[in-house]
């Protein structure tokens, strides 16, 4: 899926194609789609912290986000979980920030798990068994939780 980024106060959100308006800036503010690697990790020029992190909102800054607005703190609630230099949310209190993101780490966690061993399984295939699970599967295998 496609993230998008609010172009007045810099929010994301990782949705399906369409056309959103930010949820804190309201209708005024249409979302435009981000041409962002989705690989966790990755950096700009001047890289931000990778990982999921709480911070009040009085104290973000340029360095924490890829797209930051001035405005932008003045717009959410006290408390804000960032993932790989992206606003997740925002919170009323530090304890129900905490939570979401000690929720998204293991999230992280078990998909880097279960990636990594579907490498290890796909890479004991031959080339023939690859493009026939490719032709199987259209080229994507989805997990149900």
């Amino acid at each position: 899926m496609p993230i998008y980024v609010c172009p007045i106060c810099g929010r994301t959100a990782e949705l399906p194609e369409g056309k959103y308006y930010c949820k804190v800036c309201g209708p005024a503010a249409i979302m435009r789609e981000a041409t962002i690697p989705k690989k966790r990790g990755w950096g700009v020029a001047n890289p931000v912290p990778s990982g999921v992190y709480v911070k009040n909102r009085k104290e973000i800054t340029a360095e924490d986000l890829y797209f930051f607005s001035p405005e932008l703190p003045k717009k959410l609630k006290e408390w804000v979980v960032i993932v790989d230099g992206f606003i997740y949310d925002d919170y009323e209190t530090r304890a129900e920030a905490e939570k979401e993101a000690n929720l998204l780490k293991k999230a992280i966690e078990t998909v880097d798990i279960i990636e990594k061993e579907a490498e290890a399984v796909l890479g004991g295939l031959t080339p023939e068994q690859i493009s026939f699970l490719r032709k199987y599967t259209g080229g994507a295998i989805r997990i149900v939780i």
